[in-house]
């Protein structure tokens, strides 16, 4: 039995394949390019012309493979070739059977030790659900055809195909820390990828490379030259390898990392009783879902602490008992597939009409709607919050999001306020005194 593959998936993977299947296009592209390149055709094409592994051609390379799929539990092994090229690459292509792809000059340029995390990124597209799409991208792309059949792909739908490709990466990145049980082989797979050779007279330093992934990073948040950044970008299907090395760097850092690790260990040893729940939804999907639904979910998911708190909203519009946000383990933001402790506490807050609010004279109106607050002192607003009486009132601070002009928002300037899930309410929006409120704010440390 395969791994839930929700378990692996970077929030950024999944919002760039709902950005492009909503690509005009997009369903049209995929059905012509897997009727006319099926397995069957990729498969001649593989052994045509290239290596391919098994049981008796190269077994150290099919065992590693063969172990991983175990691990993962993918149940048919893939079939795998070496391909004669001359840049370092691996790949993966098909649609119910894929064939995984190394290239001569990776296997050529790395030690024998990275071998296994190189596939194991490979089996993480397989299972993340990411061959197909990889595989119209291959021939439509990488191989020409596109311009063949440009009246079907438009430049729009090449270039959702190149961002949803680079997003894949993470996920597949997380696929390969969690079979080694670290990043370090990652980040050093990467230091090959990106100049590193075993003939250079000196020893690699992650850590340098990790502060270079770092650097990058954050200068790409205040990058000036918007348009040189994204010719940067421009057809490239890979994130930077000193950025990727980073953020799964970051990731293997945190509690998910280990929550996760542990998750696919007890998947291995045919545990299927976990400690931990993969998140159905994130805290986005389930606004203005009826509070019921919501429920259900979390039931179905495996939560048994769950309760409720009041929203009463200004608006005669609102139907009664929609859900407004949910906290889990003490977060009001969240991604779907996080694993989270089966006995963390679930409150979900419900919009209610005022006559159908428990004691509803004891709710606080806000002041002013959402919208009022963006751009003022962050310390002034956590004044009025206070002031109003509300008795949990927090700041943190907030990524600003790209703006079209060149105008940077000014230190300890709000970014926006949220009350238990809600990011935009009315004036007179009425909510618990023990309610949370959250002020975001543009800046490095928290008040």
């Amino acid at each position: 039995m395969s791994i839930n593959p929700e378990v692996f998936i970077n929030p950024s993977d999944r919002a760039a394949m709902r950005l492009l299947g909503k690509i005009p296009g997009y369903n049209t592209a995929l059905k012509l390019f897997m009727k006319l390149w099926g397995d069957g055709n990729l498969r001649l094409a593989m052994l045509s012309s290239k290596l391919r592994v098994n049981e008796r051609q190269l077994p150290e390379y099919h065992k590693m493979l063969t172990d991983l799929c175990n691990k993962l539990g993918i149940e048919e092994i893939p079939e795998m070739y070496i391909e004669n090229y001359p840049y370092p690459n691996a790949y993966t292509i098909g649609e119910k059977k894929p064939m995984i792809v190394l290239t001569s000059a990776l296997l050529e340029s790395i030690p024998t030790e990275l071998v296994p995390t190189v596939l194991a990124r490979e089996c993480g597209h397989i299972i993340c659900g990411h061959v197909q799409y990889t595989t119209v991208t291959y021939l439509a792309i990488w191989r020409g055809l596109i311009s063949d059949i440009n009246s079907t792909v438009s430049p729009l739908l090449e270039s959702g195909f190149y961002n949803w490709l680079r997003a894949s990466e993470y996920s597949a990145d997380r696929v390969a820390a969690v079979c080694d049980g670290t990043s370090d082989k990652l980040t050093e797979l990467y230091m090959y990828y990106a100049g590193y050779s075993s003939k250079l007279p000196f020893k690699p330093d992650k850590e340098e490379f990790l502060r270079q992934g770092e650097e990058y990073t954050l200068a790409d948040k205040e990058i000036k030259n918007k348009a040189f950044e994204d010719l940067n970008r421009k057809r490239k299907d890979h994130p930077f390898c000193a950025e990727k090395a980073y953020v799964c760097n970051k990731w293997a850092a945190s509690e998910d990392f280990d929550r996760v690790c542990k998750y696919v260990e007890e998947e291995s040893n045919g545990i299927t009783e976990h400690d931990v729940i993969l998140l159905p939804f994130s805290s986005k999907d389930i606004q203005d879902k009826p509070f019921d639904t919501v429920r259900e979910e979390l039931e179905a998911a495996g939560f048994n602490g769950i309760s409720r708190t009041e929203v009463i909203s200004s608006d005669a519009s609102n139907n009664d008992h929609k859900t407004a946000g949910v906290k889990i383990d003490g977060r009001w933001e969240f991604d779907q597939g996080e694993p989270v402790d089966k006995t963390a506490e679930c409150v979900i807050a419900c919009f209610v009409s005022k006559g159908n609010a428990q004691q509803a004279d004891s709710f606080i109106a806000v002041s002013h709607s959402s919208s009022y607050f963006n751009s003022k002192n962050v310390d002034e607003v956590l004044s009025e919050f206070r002031q109003l009486g509300f008795s949990s009132v927090t700041s943190a601070p907030k990524a600003e999001k790209k703006k079209k002009s060149k105008q940077k928002t000014e230190p300890d300037t709000v970014l926006s306020v949220m009350i238990n899930g809600v990011t935009k309410f009315k004036k007179n929006t009425r909510f618990e005194k023990s309610a949370d409120v959250i002020v975001f704010f543009s800046e490095a440390n928290e008040k």
